[in-house]
């Protein structure tokens, strides 16, 4: 049976690997089924001992509770029942990958090679978004905001983006920071050939919060790559006309795409107000000409453009309230974890690059709906892994267990157990793994630990 590590990448690589722009033969989607492989083999092995368990846990349960009352709610819904079970769905399949996600990454290694995946996943995307056009991959109309994975481009990408600054400024190996310098031009490229004001205000602020937030060691390693990347926006990736098209941000009541946004949020207050139970989930389009004059409307809908009205307006003050819940309590651990965790340890690097990511994504939310990118809810799933495997190394150091020494743990026994010189006659051995104590093991079979410092 599959092992749950494996299918974690398997079921994340089938949607980053695996973009809606290709027909899998058959009808066959690939994602589906990958991700019924990783629930298999999570379930196969669910005696295996997890990790510490705290109330981090509430934030899966949040998600279900959300869920829930979406569900109850949109039984009613003011315009299609139909519709409201269909999207969520979707819903219930993003969460269900992130609630078995907890318990398949059970370490630090582990969580890098994860990441790496995601990384590798986001590099295939944005050349194919880039290049797929040129040589007739996918159509046109996927260039620009749609873009090439299930969900639009622009918030895939930039949820990654802190953790390709990150990994190229401080990455545990060569590797590591090789392939995220060389993913992260094509990301940013791909981002700006969205053409989405938003992509270019989440960047900035990611870009803030990194020197901000990142600590003097990340920022001077940081600050070369960061150099490259504003050097390659201005003068390769970005045209006069994209400039022209940003800088009506500045100016959002004399541009006519920024002024119905802020028609639409006052619309949606309204909307709120009047049914702050909820009007259904994914009702809001169909139920918006209640609430907009007819010139706000397109083929007499319109979509909230906000992640924050979409939810709330759908499922009401009680759903906005478990789904809002899940992702301030994530950024809450991953700070807690980024704080607690000794300088230059790679837990402390993953939490912030994640934590900035959310960040660069609720910003875009304030415009665009993206509060059903699956990317998201794997945060989430990953700062609850995160706290735990910090609670742990915080635990053990507490015992003796283990030492934190440049980051890497040491396993320390009694002065009576270190390491003894072999007796006469019997061979001696050292086997050490990259971030562990060199393991001595005597032809005894006994092991012993050295005291690596």
């Amino acid at each position: 049976m599959i092992s749950p590590f494996a299918g974690a990448i398997a079921a994340i690589e089938g949607y980053l690997l695996n973009p809606a722009v290709f027909d899998m033969p058959f009808g066959v989607h690939f994602q589906q089924w990958v991700t019924i492989a990783f629930i298999a083999g999570v379930l196969f092995h669910l005696r295996h001992q997890e990790l510490p368990v705290g109330r981090e846990r509430l934030l899966i349960v949040s998600f279900w509770l959300f869920l829930a009352y979406a569900a109850l709610i949109s039984l009613f819904a003011e315009v299609s029942t139909e519709i409201a079970f269909n999207k969520l769905y979707e819903v219930f399949k993003t969460v269900i990958v992130a609630t078995f996600l907890v318990r398949a990454i059970r370490s630090t290694p582990q969580m890098r090679i994860f990441l790496l995946a995601c990384v590798i996943g986001i590099l295939h995307g944005s050349l194919l978004h880039i290049l797929g056009e040129r040589f007739g991959y996918i159509h046109p109309s996927n260039t620009l905001g749609v873009g090439v994975f299930p969900d639009n481009q622009r918030p895939v990408i930039v949820l990654f983006v802190p953790l390709l600054f990150v990994i190229s400024a401080v990455g545990e190996r060569k590797f590591d920071r090789i392939l995220a310098f060389c993913t992260l031009p094509f990301a940013l490229d791909s981002i700006v050939n969205t053409h989405e004001r938003t992509g270019f205000v989440s960047l900035s602020v990611m870009v803030v919060l990194l020197l901000v937030l990142g600590g003097n060691k990340i920022r001077m390693r940081m600050a070369p790559v960061v150099a490259v990347a504003l050097v390659l926006i201005v003068f390769r990736f970005t045209t006069t006309e994209y400039w022209s098209w940003v800088s009506t941000v500045a100016a959002p009541t004399q541009e006519a795409s920024a002024m119905s946004r802020l028609e639409i949020n006052r619309a949606s207050m309204r909307m709120l107000i009047d049914h702050p139970l909820g009007i259904g989930y994914r009702n809001y389009a169909y139920f918006s000409h209640f609430y907009l004059d007819s010139k706000w409307l397109l083929d007499g809908a319109r979509a909230a453009h906000n992640s924050f009205f979409s939810i709330a307006c759908e499922t009401g003050v009680p759903g906005f309230f478990f789904w809002g819940f899940a992702f301030v309590g994530a950024i809450y651990y991953l700070r807690k974890t980024r704080k607690g965790s000794p300088a230059g340890s790679p837990l402390a690097h993953y939490a912030l690059a994640l934590e900035i990511g959310l960040y660069g994504w609720l910003v875009g939310g304030w415009a665009q709906n993206d509060h059903e990118v699956d990317p998201a809810y794997w945060f989430v799933a990953l700062s609850i892994i995160l706290i735990r495997l910090h609670r742990q190394e915080i635990a053990a150091v507490a015992a003796g267990v283990v030492e934190t020494v440049k980051s890497a743990p040491v396993i320390l026994l009694p002065p009576s157990r270190r390491f003894q010189p072999a007796m006469p006659g019997r061979v001696a051995t050292s086997m050490q793994r990259p971030g562990t104590a060199a393991v001595t093991t005597i032809s005894t079979g006994r092991p012993r630990v050295d005291n690596a410092r």
